[in-house]
């Protein structure tokens, strides 16, 4: 993530541009913006002062629709969005909170008065029947309130002294261990409220003592940051900022909100979360938890509003590329997205299960920022023609893509406004509409569920190679299962967003600057080389990472009562990755040798399988065709200074020694990916020297890679299943979800086993804010001595406005 600073004034410009100009220099001229005395002992000792001054301006501008409240004491509750937390412990030192009734309800709390640093904190009980007023002297009575992420408008982080605070005073961006957290912890407020919310993006206030600095997030990859000022000496410029965000004339829009996503009407909110209670869906376990789970206590209720060219009255039919449809707007109820990104760098990918009001029935819509280049096609498209000429799930292999498309607004399509900082391409905020709800691949109730859902996936992937079309992002969370009846089970490849074609796929000139997939399942080739194309062996590869990543988390083996020996294993393999910041500016992963080895195994890589297990032998196979296919492109095992792998004492081996032998015998001759020859550049091979060690050749194998297309990997699942289907029996071998559960996690560690994959697109989206910080933030004029506060006179900020 990119922190990029700029004058007031040009970050007001810019961001909050004004409605009407002429009336907002009207008002100005007759508001008057007190001067607040901040006690800056400490940062508890600023809360009720700032609370005091922020209310205040809000009263002076007209504004009773918010009021700020202390965040700081009461975390969020029964609205954690990470898989299995179910308490957020991120809290905000203030928040800008609605007043109306049903919100106040959710985030005011008991009051109790209490001294710190000697103020009264919480001096009145709570009234939800009106706005907070001022008391005869101004000031308003401050009230602790819980943290209500759903509900926040902008959030206020508060540091007393510079120890703690994320920026300098003279070159921006401060990089000690507890500065670099607190840029953290302001991303985190951020990626909190894109969670809760349906946003384009966040404003944020960050206040050190007497000065401060707002800020602008959003999806394209940088934050705009502006100077700081002295808000106890220039009120007037607070002042005018708090009137362009809650001042007559503003809205929800401005301040970053998704016009086409609002708060549903109680009777449809009340529709929505009775949903799991019909008995039309009884049957159906998967619809019923989905549904349920998207009506949790404390997630507000929103309709989304979709145009596209829907077929008449209530029908549901696969999208078409020739559709004769006119285009026509559906209404869709949706509350706690089932998946939501993990990170505010990339396309911010959410998942909800939705109820099509048209239809009337279950839907799920995925939401994302799409990179906007037209060298790639939309998912949609994609969709368009996995679909053609077909109109059964079973055969497609793929989900039901029913519509969607671009998100627009008055004509004007909604898209990031930061992303030319970065050099980072425009991002278009996207929605699709599909028609199954499903399980996740890591549900799998055994062994041979596991088998069908990969196995059917290879075969949609394959169907999908034939169309002309490559995935790229062959991971455990785009393969779903799709239950038909009580015993009848099959997979579907989803989430085709990162689809290329294969004239796409002949263009080598890279459409962005970093690698796109989830890192945990990418091909060791794909992490060491950045300028490797994608081909078919890449995928294949990765469904082979998914079998093991499985087996490893929920199936018996030698580390299965060894949950830290199993995490360490686990992260070696699938977590764990160097930092190449040569230039100090672009930050990019690189595999550890764990990830090659293997690839490049002749064996199972999952010690203690049941011997003679029909799943053991496919796993066995599978890893086979794998080495066969490295032995052939041959690449040389990636270069690291730490070159160790986990001893097997430590019960943490990844293979026997064996798998280390073939890691030395690999020769000095560095070879390409099996393609054709006449068609591909030699610079653009994945072991080009350049991409290695700076010299060398570049040899194309003589033979085949047994990978170059689906053929003899689909034979070895297929062996398995016949050999089932004749003799009718599967060995038993029961999955362990206690196991999963047992996997250790830190946030210094994080285990894709505990908190799922993520995706990396663009610049990773599993990059904790600590490493990208480490891409250094330009100042405006490029000068490490150059203070950034404001010496001009912010009093007169409208007036200096430029005209528009």
């Amino acid at each position: 993530m990119k922190w990029i600073q700029s004058n007031l004034e040009d970050w007001v410009h810019d961001l909050l541009p004004p409605p009407d100009y002429k009336k907002e220099r009207e008002d100005l001229e007759r508001l008057v913006f007190n001067p607040h005395k901040v006690d800056i002992s400490s940062e508890t000792a600023m809360h009720p002062d700032l609370a005091d001054m922020f209310n205040e301006y809000l009263a002076v501008i007209g504004c009773k629709d918010f009021v700020v409240r202390y965040t700081d004491s009461h975390k969020s509750t029964r609205t954690g969005t990470v898989e299995g937390r179910e308490r957020n412990p991120l809290k905000p030192d203030l928040a800008f909170l609605p007043t109306l009734t049903e919100a106040r309800k959710a985030y005011e709390i008991d009051q109790r008065p209490c001294k710190k640093e000697g103020k009264d904190v919480a001096s009145r009980p709570p009234d939800t029947s009106a706005a907070d007023t001022p008391s005869a002297d101004g000031s308003l009575a401050q009230l602790n309130a819980r943290m209500t992420w759903a509900l926040g408008e902008v959030v206020v982080q508060v540091r007393h002294g510079k120890p703690r605070y994320p920026f300098t005073v003279c070159r921006f961006l401060a990089m000690s261990r507890q500065q670099q957290m607190a840029r953290e912890q302001l991303a985190d407020y951020a990626l909190e409220i894109f969670r809760h919310q349906h946003r384009q993006s966040v404003f944020m206030i960050c206040v050190c003592d007497h000065t401060a600095r707002f800020l602008h997030f959003d999806r394209g990859g940088a934050v705009d940051v502006s100077r700081s000022f002295d808000y106890t000496e220039h009120p007037r410029a607070m002042g005018a900022i708090l009137y362009r965000l809650f001042g007559p004339g503003s809205n929800g829009v401005r301040r970053g909100h998704d016009p086409t996503a609002t708060i549903a009407q109680p009777d449809d909110a009340q529709l929505f979360r009775d949903l799991h209670k019909n008995l039309d869906y009884a049957t159906n376990s998967t619809v019923v938890a989905a549904l349920k789970h998207a009506a949790t206590e404390n997630w507000p209720i929103y309709k989304i509003s979709i145009p596209y060219q829907w077929p008449d009255g209530d029908k549901q039919e696969p999208v078409r590329r020739n559709s004769t449809y006119p285009i026509s707007t559906r209404e869709f109820l949706v509350g706690r997205p089932a998946f939501s990104s993990s990170s505010m760098i990339g396309r911010g990918t959410k998942c909800m299960v939705a109820y099509d009001k048209t239809a009337k029935k279950p839907v799920f819509i995925k939401d994302i920022w799409r990179p906007d280049s037209p060298r790639l096609q939309t998912e949609l498209e994609t969709y368009q023609k996995l679909w053609e000429g077909e109109s059964d799930v079973l055969k497609a292999g793929v989900p039901t893509c029913l519509g969607g498309g671009d998100v627009f607004y008055d004509g004007v399509v909604q898209h990031t406004r930061t992303h030319g900082y970065q050099g980072h391409l425009p991002r278009i905020h996207s929605r699709i509409v599909l028609k199954e709800i499903c399980r996740s691949l890591e549900t799998f109730k055994g062994s041979f569920e596991l088998v069908i859902g990969v196995s059917d996936a290879v075969i949609a992937h394959e169907r999908a190679w034939k169309l002309g079309i490559l995935h790229r992002d062959v991971s455990v969370g785009n393969i779903l299962l799709l239950d038909f009846g009580e015993d009848r089970v099959i997979g579907l490849l989803a989430d085709w967003d990162l689809a290329k074609t294969k004239e796409q796929l002949e263009d080598f000139s890279p459409t962005q600057i970093f690698r796109s997939g989830t890192w945990q399942f990418m091909s060791a080739q794909l992490q060491q080389y950045s300028d490797k194309r994608h081909e078919v062996s890449d995928d294949l590869e990765s469904f082979i990472h998914i079998l093991d990543w499985c087996t490893y988390k929920y199936l018996p083996h030698a580390l299965s009562s060894h949950p830290k020996n199993l995490a360490d294993t686990i992260r070696l393999l699938y977590d764990e990755y160097a930092i190449d910041d040569a230039d100090g500016h672009i930050v990019v992963r690189r595999p550890t040798p764990a990830k090659y080895l293997a690839a490049v195994s002749m064996t199972n890589i999952v010690q203690g399988l049941p011997n003679g297990h029909p799943f053991t032998k496919m796993l066995e196979n599978l890893h086979k065709l794998c080495g066969e296919h490295y032995q052939i492109t041959r690449p040389p095992p990636p270069s690291v200074v730490d070159n160790r792998l986990p001893s097997a004492s430590d019960a943490s081996s990844i293979a026997s020694l064996s798998l280390r032998r073939a890691a030395r015998s690999g020769g000095t001759e560095i070879q390409a990916t099996p393609h054709n020859p006449t068609s591909r550049p030699a610079s653009a091979s994945p072991s080009s020297p350049a991409a290695v060690t700076g010299t060398g050749a570049v040899s194309i194998p003589q033979q085949s890679s047994p990978m170059q297309d689906h053929t003899r990997f689909r034979e070895i699942i297929e062996q398995i299943l016949d050999k089932v289907e004749e003799d009718k029996c599967w060995p038993p071998m029961k999955k362990s979800a206690s196991q999963a559960r047992l996997l250790p996690s830190s946030k210094n560690t994080p285990l894709a086993s505990c908190i799922g994959s993520e995706r990396m697109i663009d610049s990773v989206d599993s990059d904790s804010e600590s490493e990208v910080d480490k891409c250094r933030a330009s100042d405006d004029d490029n000068s490490d001595n150059a203070c950034d506060s404001e010496d001009a006179d912010l009093s007169g900020l409208v007036e200096n406005e430029r005209s528009a």
